[in-house]
């Protein structure tokens, strides 16, 4: 999450993220002077260099493809937010509602 965070107000604008045990979700917008691959190369780079550093191994952490979507209206946006934040539920990682440890939402988290 940190990685994604860092890129805040450096390439992306982000609103919320959720990282699960085997993918991210994150809903951001990327800032003028970047691109959408290079913040893609930042996160998975610096990310997977941490990763495999905390587990002592090396190799490919992620995918090399990456899937976006672009949200074009308010209504999809509420959508996209409530899955995102839903997500750690669906899948038993969190206790209570909002409380998984890795998931940020702009203005609620982080």
């Amino acid at each position: 999450m940190a990685v994604i965070q860092e890129q805040h107000h450096k390439t992306i604008d982000l609103e919320a993220a959720v990282v699960m045990p085997d993918h991210v979700h994150a809903i951001f917008r990327v800032i003028e002077s970047s691109t959408l691959s290079r913040v893609f190369q930042q996160i998975k780079g610096r990310s997977s260099r941490q990763i495999n550093q905390m587990l002592s191994r090396q190799g490919r952490v992620w995918l090399v493809e990456s899937f976006d979507h672009i949200i074009r209206h308010a209504q999809e946006l509420e959508e996209k937010l409530e899955y995102l934040r839903q997500n750690p539920g669906k899948q038993g990682l969190e206790n209570t509602p909002g409380s998984y440890r890795w998931l940020f939402v702009k203005g609620i988290t982080g």
